[in-house]
């Protein structure tokens, strides 16, 4: 559980680069030991998509450069927030493993990094992705990756979503070549989680 004001200073820095945020409830399909709260902002009519951010992996110290550090990622502007429903949830369990598979295994997280689905599946009937990539929200204000709370040093990562088809090339040349080769030239519509049926 974090403490009241780390999770202040938190809600206050998605705030003021994302605006104004709401909390919203997921309770994963099964308990795992790191609990994860999120925030919203919705998509307004100068960002064509949601920012979804966690609360709650910071309070872990990981190894590597990143000791602590945030997720978010960008859901598109058609999401339903209806959450018990799988169909809408899938990217809130995919985080949810991602945190705890990192806090589990005592790992680090970090720009590049990948993250395959369990049996080779995608992650949802809805979508042909099943490859979680962890990137750098460079869409973003620069000032919004990093948050000082007294002594420690909070990081936002992108969680990125990439097909089988694509993990043969990530695997190739690595997921910081991926990100820079392939997506950041698209622009950020490439960041963006959809479902496809939607």
């Amino acid at each position: 559980m974090m403490k009241d004001k780390e999770l202040k200073e938190l809600i206050n820095h998605y705030n003021t680069f994302l605006g104004e945020v709401e909390q919203i409830q997921f309770t994963p399909d099964k308990q795992m030991p790191l609990k994860l709260d999120f925030v919203l902002s919705r998509a307004t009519e100068f960002r064509p998509y949601n920012i979804v951010g966690t609360m709650g992996l910071s309070e872990i110290k990981l190894k590597g450069i990143y000791e602590n550090c945030e997720i978010i990622m960008l859901l598109g502007e058609e999401w339903k927030f209806k959450l018990k429903n799988l169909n809408n949830n899938w990217p809130f369990e995919l985080v949810n493993k991602i945190a705890n598979a990192v806090y589990l295994s005592d790992t680090e997280l970090g720009y590049g990094k990948y993250f395959i689905n369990e049996d080779n599946k995608t992650f949802s009937p809805l979508t042909d992705m099943g490859v979680a990539l962890i990137g750098i929200p460079a869409m973003l204000d620069r000032k919004f990756f990093e948050l000082k709370s007294g002594k420690k040093k909070i990081n936002f990562f992108l969680l990125i979503t990439a097909t089988f088809e694509e993990l043969k090339l990530i695997k190739k040349i690595g997921g910081i070549n991926f990100i820079q080769r392939y997506l950041l030239p698209e622009g950020e519509s490439a960041f963006v989680i959809h479902n496809n049926t939607l």
